[in-house]
């Protein structure tokens, strides 16, 4: 599952939840059984469920309430909720007050409680399944190349991003017209033997390798290059860790010119709408 369609996934899980919610909102409120006048303005309810719809999608987008953008850690996960919910709660109520429609603030109070609580749960139980997903060993099971600052902080970063689906299950480092390679752990480089291209090829074939992450200043040694386009008539991925890797944080254009890719990086500007 890609990181787009989990995000995907779990906004949809959110909004029919909402749905639920108000159910079960206006059961707690009037019960099982409820009068003429509590089922028009459980009608009258309905508007906000679009509008909570509209409100969530857009918060969503904003504050990256998935739980997995910036690493799963529940304090951060719970803390963005909360924060969202009480906007949502917040424009709802404004809402309501400007176009004078009258709604159970009671009934409300449980709407936003089982949001809260509803949206937590979606997310524990989307973390469970990935992680089950782990535990069977159906992910993607990748090897850095490059050892050091990069190589290790790349190792780190997918750990935390369990939503990758990614298994990080060793190293190959570079060395001169060779590559050591240390493919029995999942920690932080250490050198072990020096083999050929061919050789690290079948390795990887062995250990059921599915991608190669290229993480170095110079990815244009002749034995990678030839490593890689080996990998890849074997379909093996290949993916690639820009250097220096910090220029590329301000998301640069990427312009086509007749087959030669050129990056181009310029500072992001305000624009006067947004200023005012």
């Amino acid at each position: 599952m890609k990181t787009r369609h989990l995000n995907s996934w779990l906004l949809l899980a959110d909004l029919l939840w909402s749905l639920v919610a108000l159910l079960l909102a206006y059961l707690l409120r009037y019960g099982a059984t409820w009068n003429a006048r509590e089922r028009f303005s459980s009608h009258e309810l309905l508007p906000f469920v679009g509008a909570t719809w509209i409100v969530w999608t857009l918060l969503s987008s904003w504050m990256s309430l998935d739980g997995f953008r910036e690493g799963w850690r529940f304090p951060a996960v719970a803390s963005r909720v909360f924060i969202a919910v009480t906007c949502l709660m917040g424009l709802l109520l404004a809402g309501a007050y400007l176009v004078q429609q009258y709604v159970s603030r009671l009934a409300l109070a449980y709407f936003g409680l089982l949001l809260f609580s509803g949206f937590i749960l979606v997310r524990y139980g989307v973390r469970s399944v990935i992680r089950a997903w782990y535990q069977a060993d159906k992910v993607r099971r990748v090897v850095i190349v490059g050892g050091g600052h990069i190589g290790n902080e790349l190792a780190i970063k997918i750990r935390r991003h369990p939503e990758m689906l990614c298994k990080v299950i060793g190293f190959l480092q570079p060395e001169d017209n060779t590559v050591e390679t240390d493919l029995t752990s999942s920690a932080p480089y250490s050198p072990a033997m020096t083999v050929s291209t061919l050789g690290i090829l079948k390795l990887l074939q062995d250990q059921r390798v599915d991608e190669l992450i290229l993480a170095l200043s110079r990815p244009t040694l002749p034995e990678l290059l030839n490593l890689v386009a080996l990998c890849r008539q074997q379909g093996i991925g290949v993916s690639l860790v820009p250097q220096p890797y910090e220029l590329y944080l301000s998301k640069p254009a990427l312009l086509d010119l007749g087959g030669l890719p050129l990056l181009r990086f310029q500072e992001t500007s305000t624009s006067p709408l947004f200023a005012f």
